[in-house]
């Protein structure tokens, strides 16, 4: 069971659900007005489109099982969520079986086939009437039960009136004018056909689009789904088979050749090529040597990794993004909170509707009170709500989880109406345009006597390979790139208070820093972050570095340009090291912000909104370090890696390599927010017009039992094209 307890809410636990069962948004609403009225309930979310619900509640005042028990007494099916260290398979409320696997949608196909023949070709048969009563029966008391048991539950107890309440009406309506007429007139011009196909087609309609959807939710899910439930250890010398849920952190893995890595760890021994696809996005693999790390999720190539457990059970990084999506599903957007709204209202209207359009034709037009009634059953047959509920959860989902796939998550619903809009995106520099690192660009050398350029670079560099600062690292790996190995007998090795350091290097007394340890002399100048170095007391080179650009860093500034988006660089570094990397970039100097605190970056993203109320303003930083500045902006973007990625609060979350993932995600978004307001012109759209079209009389109530179901199904046909980016 998903049952855990917040340090942040004093006493509560959290229930994660499967619910099964529900047919609209306004079942999800049901639910959530119910349980808000349970004593010992703090709060509830309850999402239609993936069938899950989180519960905050004060386990002392009520048990979980209560809180099952009170959903399961509204007609729905609720289960807690496997938690996923005990292997549990989790896709929330899908069902896993086939569509005639259900014996409900069975008996309502064999039962209702027969009636719409009888119907259409014997009606004037004279046994065709209470044959066809007869097999209408069981389609609409069996397989139509639970529509008929949630449709009383929620109007016994007062709840927002549901779909199921439509179906039980217009089916029963349609079954007991059609006894009325046979019965009770002699009439053969019946409508049991209507009854039985009603449901039938809701049935088959619901099993289709939970397919579908069953089938588009197979990307990240898919994934956590197919992580082994096993792995081997290695203790005391022996290979074992343990479950995943036993490994603890510090277990020795091994990872055999085309497995998959079942928890995060770090290479001890073995080298080879990793697809770390599910994690950056990138399907190159990724060569990988003891000390590197292995994500839980990532494919092994043809290689054997011993490997010590970072993380214990499935606590490892694949399944943080999964929580944050399952976190971002249960956050209801504006536009969501709208359509629940209106959906609220949706089927009283209905019911009002028909009830008009009956009073209407009978008692107005003196029409006949078996067209009048069936025109009424139209009205409510051909009424959906379905998709309202499934125009935005629908599509964020699926665009949600081919994000992640793309290293991009999207923590929050209301950043895809905010991303539309944005026209101006302000970077952070090191961690983002930037790395962390440093490269030696530049290398001017004294003349020595006695020592030419490679001696220089070797007795440096073996120096400063003993100090962890960025610089001394760079000029290691410029070292070893220029086929000097930093191999001199190192001793007497000293720090000198953030100037630099000096040692002694076979036998030479070697200086390397600023100028204020070493003089330049004749070396003095150069640009960017420059330290100098001596042997026994002469300056002996210069060396010049550069930051290391992220991948993309270039690319990405010139597609935001070409899509009208204005371009910001805000650092705390020095203007000649802002400069340098906005030139690099492609950032217009004018747009360039050097030498900035945090709280002065946050006031310049203000200011920026200030000026222009128009604009739009995204902010892309490490997540931690720009927090205040990201707070500021309409979105904040975060560059985040495994480490970091609980911690970072940010509408949009990038974990792939390079900085083009930011582009992706605002061309994703705006994808996104098209093909949800697609939805909802469809969901209106549908209504609008077919509404009035029963209220006419131009469609009967089968009819508009086939178009209630073709609504829901196009919702999420449509959303399937955010499967691609």
């Amino acid at each position: 069971m998903t049952e855990k307890k917040s340090a942040a809410a004093a006493g509560a636990s959290e229930l994660k659900l499967s619910i099964k069962g529900m047919s609209c948004v306004n079942c999800s609403n049901s639910i959530e007005a119910y349980l808000k009225g349970a004593e010992g309930v703090k709060d509830i979310s309850v999402d239609f489109s993936s069938g899950s619900a989180r519960v905050v509640f004060d386990e002392s005042v009520i048990a979980s099982g209560r809180i099952i028990e009170l959903i399961s007494k509204l007609g729905f099916e609720a289960s807690p969520e496997k938690d996923r260290a005990s292997g549990g398979k989790k896709i929330a409320g899908k069902e896993t079986g086939g569509m005639f696997t259900d014996p409900r949608v069975v008996s309502a196909v064999v039962f209702a086939l027969p009636v719409f023949v009888l119907n259409m070709f014997f009606c004037q048969w004279r046994y065709a009437p209470p044959l066809m009563s007869v097999l209408t029966l069981p389609v609409l008391f069996y397989s139509g039960a639970g529509f008929h048991r949630k449709a009383f539950v929620t109007f016994k107890n007062r709840l927002p009136l549901t779909m199921d309440a439509l179906i039980s009406a217009s089916s029963l309506s349609s079954f007991f004018l059609s006894v009325f007429l046979y019965y009770f007139k002699g009439s053969h011009e019946l409508y049991f056909d209507s009854s039985a196909s009603i449901i039938a087609v809701i049935l088959i309609g619901k099993h289709i689009e939970e397919r579908m959807r069953r089938r588009s939710f197979g990307s990240l899910g898919g994934i956590i789904e197919g992580m082994p439930d096993e792995c081997t250890v290695e203790k005391d010398g022996k290979q074992l088979q343990i479950s995943v849920s036993e490994v603890k952190a510090g277990d020795t893995l091994v990872i055999k050749p085309n497995g998959m890595v079942p928890v995060d760890s770090i290479v001890i021994s073995g080298e080879g090529f990793v697809e770390n696809s599910v994690i950056t996005g990138e399907s190159a693999p990724v060569y990988t040597a003891p000390g590197g790390s292995l994500w839980a999720g990532a494919r092994n190539s043809d290689a054997i990794f011993f490997a010590r457990a970072k993380a214990s059970g499935r606590d490892s990084y694949i399944n943080k993004i999964e929580n944050m999506l399952d976190q971002a599903l249960l956050k209801k957007a504006g536009i969501q909170k709208t359509a629940d709204a209106i959906a609220a209202y949706f089927i009283p209207v209905i019911f009002f509707l028909a009830a008009a359009t009956f009073a209407v034709r009978f008692f107005a037009l003196g029409q006949n009170i078996e067209f009048s009634l069936l025109t009424a059953i139209s009205v409510i047959a051909i009424a959906c709500p379905c998709a309202l509920g499934l125009a935005l959860p629908t599509a964020f989902y699926f665009g949600a989880n081919t994000a992640a796939l793309h290293g991009i998550i999207f923590t929050d619903p209301d950043s895809l109406h905010a991303i539309n809009k944005i026209n101006a995106i302000a970077f952070d520099k090191t961690g983002t345009l930037t790395q962390s690192r440093l490269f030696v660009k530049n290398a001017v050398y004294a003349s020595l006597p006695g020592l030419d350029e490679k001696g220089v670079l070797r007795l440096v560099a073996s120096a400063e390979r003993y100090c962890d600062h960025p610089a001394a690292r760079a000029l290691v790996e410029y070292a070893k790139g220029s086929g000097v190995e930093p191999d001199a007998v190192v001793s007497d090795y000293k720090t000198c208070g953030g100037l630099g350091i000096t040692a002694l290097c076979d036998g030479r007394k070697v200086a390397a820093g600023s100028a204020k340890l070493v003089e330049p002399g004749s070396l003095a100048g150069g640009g960017g972050v420059v330290f100098f170095a001596s042997v026994d007391g002469t300056v002996a080179a210069r060396f010049e570095l550069g930051e290391v650009l992220s991948a993309g860093a270039a690319e990405t500034v010139k597609r935001l340009k070409s899509n009208n988006i204005e371009v910001f660089l805000l650092t705390g570094d020095v203007e000649k090291n802002a400069m340098t990397t906005a030139a690099a970039c492609g950032i217009d100097a004018a747009n360039v912000r050097h030498s900035m605190k945090p709280d002065e970056k946050a006031a310049f993203i203000k200011r920026l909104k200030a000026d222009d109320p128009g604009r739009r303003v995204a902010m892309v930083g490490d997540g931690v370090n720009d927090a205040l500045s990201m707070a500021s902006a309409d979105i904040a973007i975060a560059m985040a890696d495994a480490t970091n990625i609980a911690r970072t609060a940010a509408n949009i979350i990038l974990t792939g390599s390079g900085l083009e993932s930011a582009v992706k995600a605002i061309e994703l978004g705006r994808k996104m927010r098209r093909v949800i307001m697609q939805n909802f012109f469809w969901a209106f759209f549908y209504n609008a017009v077919l509404i009035p079209s029963a209220m006419a009389g131009k469609l009967d109530p089968m009819q508009a039992a086939f178009a209630m179901a073709a609504s829901s199904i196009f919702v999420v046909l449509n959303s399937t094209r955010l499967k691609k980016i």
